[in-house]
């Protein structure tokens, strides 16, 4: 996959069934959104102006993103506005998930854990289990959607460090992940 290069550097990419979303760049929300066959579909800036961690689900005309400052936000694509709604938001089922914010994940948080120590977290493709990663280098694998704090889970050691990133296979029968200091 080529996609043109940006003026800012990429911050995010996310593919979904329906589209490709770009962050191009973190500072003051600049969204890209591209179509399957790669032609630049549209270009929009979140109003909000918020840093923009990343995208972490899309559905067809919303993306839920997770700002600099742990807030999780759905936007209207292409228009860039906010979605305030909770009612309408509660509806959106997502083609994509890899938040560790939101009610459908409140489970993922320990009773001692900071927010910065879940970094990553992967809905599987049938939508029923959910993996995450934290700093202490363990993998967690969850029910999903998992809305009642300390969720039951199954724990894989492996990492030597923090997990960076986690995703499931395409047919959800294996997952992978990334850690920050793996090479020791």
């Amino acid at each position: 996959m080529f996609l043109p290069v940006a003026r800012y550097s990429t911050a995010d990419l996310l593919v979904s069934p329906s589209a490709i979303i770009n962050i191009v760049s973190k500072e003051g929300g600049a969204v890209k959104l591209w179509d399957q066959e790669l032609r630049r579909c549209r270009a929009f800036r979140l109003e909000t102006g918020q840093t923009i961690d990343c995208v972490r689900s899309v559905c067809r005309g919303k993306v839920n993103v997770s700002t600099g400052s742990y807030k999780r936000q759905v936007y209207e694509v292409p228009s860039g506005k906010q979605l305030l709604d909770q009612t309408v938001i509660d509806r959106i089922t997502w083609a994509t998930w890899t938040s560790v914010l939101g009610d459908e994940v409140i489970g993922i948080w320990s009773r001692h854990a900071e927010k910065a120590d879940v970094n990553c977290a992967c809905v599987s493709h049938s939508g029923i289990s959910l993996v995450t990663g934290d700093d202490f280098g363990m993998v967690k694998l969850f029910d999903f959607p998992c809305p009642e704090k300390f969720a039951k889970h199954k724990r894989f050691f492996g990492h030597s460090a923090h997990v960076t990133n986690i995703r499931f296979t395409s047919g959800d029968r294996y997952v992978v992940s990334a850690g920050g200091d793996d090479s020791r």
